[in-house]
């Protein structure tokens, strides 16, 4: 006993240092974080005080060493070691050879002597090196090194670090596709980044395009108009400013006494411009060029050089300016100019002017014109206005009912896509989309998807015990949480009732689908808060895989389906992948199912009875009933084989029904025809049986029917039925203890129920849980086990009954162990009622 403790400590060092470089893929940032982490723990399994890490890259046959702590050579930088002499060392001789290498110096000097290595660096006492394998192929080395005579390795050393080495390589491969994730997110992002730059760069020219149009068509529209100068300029400057900066803009005409005049003029420096004979101005120097033109302080500077313009005149940095040509003759100027050296005019600019100047000149023209025809123009423009007025108000009329015709065409496309309770995609359009998926399969091969069927559990009980508004809430809230746990891409959808489906897009590796359905399983298993009280419920999903195999997506929704189901009959809360071995499991569960069905109709459940003894005298204390099943041609079928089957069908309440009919009918027969008290007679009972109204009048109906001591019925319930029981299983157990039946709590100490439930009923006896009588021959902890258990039962006064006593050892340790009661095959086989009756009159 005392040789073990070194060993179990030494396990345990060993779990808890692969744990931990397990949890290093969410703690490390990164490979360079990593490795001095893995250092440390390596160090907490043997000496590691000259420790490094290399790795091997197949593309171009290098050799990296990527850590390295190295007390012979401290100063050491690993980046200052060639791929090449690591090629010619005992690092590369560990990877050409792919298995755990451990030498002393006589090895290393035998290598050098056959050539497969060169002696370089500083030679160790001991040299320790395990080759990093993922998939069968070498991705580098981790060595540990010892100078110190008094610090050697040995094979249990070597086996040590060959078993971390699989576990650091697991976690770097995580990491290492973690970075990989990152830098692929990165260029994404910074491509993205780009193409939103051009796009706004797009859409600016885009808006200065629309904007461009819109202007041009607002000249036009005001060269047409009439109204007041005034009016009809300031329109001007305003649709000017709306491409350019017009902070400073003006007009200026010749009058008919050759006077230069502004008869609009804004300005940041002169409040207004006086009347002037024409002189050497910019403005006298645009009209006589007759084209536009663009100014700057060079551009100016150069003509006053020539004697072209007054220096006196404008200071502005930026000056543009569009000549205003009336039947071929200048007859003023359009203006504006800039103060300010961080706002200047660009060459483009100087087509807007251009045109501006062409619409006001076209205006200034028209207008003698529109003056004779002034007054028509404005009946007409009256009935214009009302048509445009009716017309506008017909076409808002019609804007609105195609806008809520659109909306309701929306909307019912919506209704026929989703489910209407949850918001979520429905089955027609989850296969529509599934469907599509599989086509692409053809032409993006690599591209892999998953689908998740989803169930959930104790969905009914909940749906049953608190009401459909209830339930309906649930799945709201269901929905919710699988919308969190997925992408972007992929796609959550509700297939009917608590059924749910996620097609994962883009599944790179099977550990990101198992990240993905444990993220699930981890939300679903989060209480619920419904009507004002926590909930719990839990899923179980099945995964499947798509492949070119499937033709439609009924298919996989089928295998994905049938790993649901085999992950609900593994237990709560399971996640199981779809393979062809479960469509031939689940062939065969449905064959069994229908069978057990005909069998129950046909009353071919027949029962059996197992003496339970007291100890240590083995007299008979009473029997515990169980279903049998006979075989087609001898045999008979044990409950292991079909009891599962009829849980999951709910044939489970009819077989229950059939046993307590059976049990009820047995006590009444013995009553009559035994001197003596007759002994219980206890019955395995479903908690599907126990939540069934009509199971339990069957029950009193049963007890009044045969006349029996409802004492001497027992009615056995598994402890895990009572780890969240619902308010009608309270209330019925309860009901049955009024009624004076015995229960007894079948399965105790199994762990899923705690001790209070022996508090709340009034249990009268426990049967122990049979997985506790084998740990006390094969485990050395089972007797502790077993000691607390009839310490429980002496404190609270409940006798424990030990189940399934098979062997000798077994007896002889429950015995010692001071059980009161026990059963098993040692002890006596099951029997048939009439051999029953002969063990009671003998």
């Amino acid at each position: 006993m005392e040789d073990t403790k070194p060993v179990v400590g030494a396990k345990a060092v060993l779990l808890d240092a692969l744990f931990e470089i397990s949890e290093l893929s969410s703690e490390a940032r990164d490979l360079a974080s990593f490795f001095p982490a893995v250092h440390r723990i390596i160090g907490s399994l043997l000496p590691a005080e000259n420790f490094y890490v290399a790795l091997y890259h197949d593309l171009d046959d290098t050799i990296e060493l990527v850590y390295l702590v190295d007390l012979a050579d401290p100063n050491l930088n690993p980046a200052e070691v060639s791929s090449h002499d690591l090629h010619r060392g005992l690092t590369g001789y560990l990877l050409r050879s792919g298995d755990a290498l451990l030498l002393s110096e006589d090895g290393f000097q035998a290598l050098a002597d056959e050539g497969e290595i060169a002696n370089l660096g500083p030679n160790a006492v001991d040299w320790l090196g395990i080759p990093l394998k993922h998939d069968h192929k070498i991705i580098g080395a981790m060595v540990v090194q010892s100078y110190d005579p008094g610090t050697r390795y040995s094979e249990d050393d070597k086996a040590l670090l060959t078993f971390a080495a699989r576990q650091v390589v697991n976690t770097l491969e995580r990491i290492r596709h973690r970075e990989l994730l990152e830098q692929q997110i990165q260029e994404r992002t910074q491509a993205l980044q780009a193409s939103n730059q051009l796009l706004r760069k797009e859409v600016q020219e885009r808006k200065r395009a629309e904007t461009f149009q819109s202007v041009m068509l607002h000249l036009s529209e005001l060269a047409n108009s009439d109204g007041e100068p005034q009016h009809f300029f300031s329109q001007v400057h305003q649709q000017v400013s709306r491409l350019i900066d017009a902070r400073n803009f003006y007009i200026a005409l010749l009058d008919q006494r050759q006077m230069l005049t502004f008869p609009y003029y804004v300005d940041q420096q002169q409040e207004r411009a006086k009347d002037r004979r024409p002189g050497k101005g910019l403005t006298e120097y645009l009209m006589r060029s007759g084209k536009p033109v663009l100014v700057t302080k060079k551009i100016r500077d150069s003509l006053v050089a020539e004697g072209l313009l007054d220096p006196s005149g404008t200071h502005a940095v930026h000056w543009l300016g569009g000549p205003l040509v009336v039947d071929g003759q200048v007859v003023g100027a359009l203006v504006v100019q800039s103060y300010d050296s961080n706002q200047r005019y660009r060459r483009e600019d100087v087509e807007l002017i251009q045109f501006v100047s062409r619409s006001v000149a076209d205006a200034l023209g028209r207008r003698r014109h529109r003056e004779m025809l002034e007054e028509a123009k404005r009946q007409l423009e009256h009935k214009v206005a009302e048509r445009t007025q009716a017309l506008e108000e017909l076409n808002k009329a019609l804007r609105r009912q195609m806008q809520e015709k659109e909306a309701l065409a929306e909307r019912h496309r919506f209704d026929a896509l989703h489910d209407a309770l949850t918001g979520l995609a429905n089955r027609a359009f989850f296969t529509s989309q599934l469907d599509r998926v599989l086509k692409s399969l053809t032409r993006y091969p690599n591209r892999r998807y998953v689908v998740a069927f989803i169930d959930l559990d104790r969905f009914k009980l909940i749906n049953d015990s608190m009401g459909h508004l209830a339930g309906d809430q649930l799945l709201k809230q269901v929905s919710q949480r699988l919308k969190s746990c997925i992408r972007e891409t992929d796609m959550v959808a509700r297939l009917g009732g608590d059924e749910f489906v996620i097609l994962f897009d883009c599944m790179q590796q099977n550990e990101d689908v198992d990240v993905a359905t444990q993220r699930i399983v981890k939300a679903m298993h989060q209480p619920f808060e419904i009507q004002d009280q926590q909930v719990f419920s839990g899923c179980s999903v099945g995964v499947a895989h798509l492949t070119r195999r499937y033709r439609d997506a009924s298919e996989v929704l089928r295998d994905a389906d049938t790993a649901m189901y085999q992950a609900k009959s593994q237990g709560r809360g399971q996640v199981v992948c779809f393979d062809d071995t479960m469509r031939e499991s689940l062939v065969s569960r449905f064959s069994l199912q229908n069978a057990l069905r005909q069998a129950v109709e046909a009353r071919q459940i027949f029962p059996a009875f197992q003496p339970i003894f007291s100890l240590p005298g083995k007299r008979l204390y009473g029997f515990e009933l169980l279903a049998r099943w006979p075989r087609n041609g001898g045999g008979e079928l044990t409950p292991e084989l079909f009891l599962d089957a009829a849980e999951e069908t709910g044939i489970i309440v009819d077989i229950d029904t059939q046993m307590v009919s059976h049990a009820c009918r047995q006590l009444g027969v013995w009553s009559h025809q035994l001197n003596e008290q007759p002994l219980f007679v206890s019955v395995n009972l479903s908690v599907r049986s126990l939540q069934h109204p009509a199971f339990i009048r069957h029950l009193i109906h049963e007890i009044r029917h045969h006349e029996v001591d409802p004492s001497q019925l027992m009615l056995e319930i598994r402890e895990s039925a009572l780890t969240h029981p619902s308010p009608l299983l309270d209330e019925v157990l309860h009901e049955l203890c009024d009624l004076g039946v015995g229960l007894v709590l079948d399965h105790f100490g199994a762990g899923s129920a705690t001790l209070g439930v022996l508090m709340q009923y009034n249990f009268r006896a426990l049967k122990m849980s049979p997985h506790f009588l084998k740990q006390v021959t094969e485990h050395n902890k089972g007797q502790a086990l077993l000691q607390s258990l009839t310490a429980v039962s002496r404190h609270l006064h409940i006798p424990v009954v030990a189940h399934g006593i098979e062997t000798q050892a077994q007896f002889e340790a429950v015995r010692h162990l001071g059980f009161a009661f026990g059963q098993g095959e040692f002890l006596c086989q099951p029997l048939a009622p009439s051999q029953a009756e002969l063990m009671l009159c003998a």
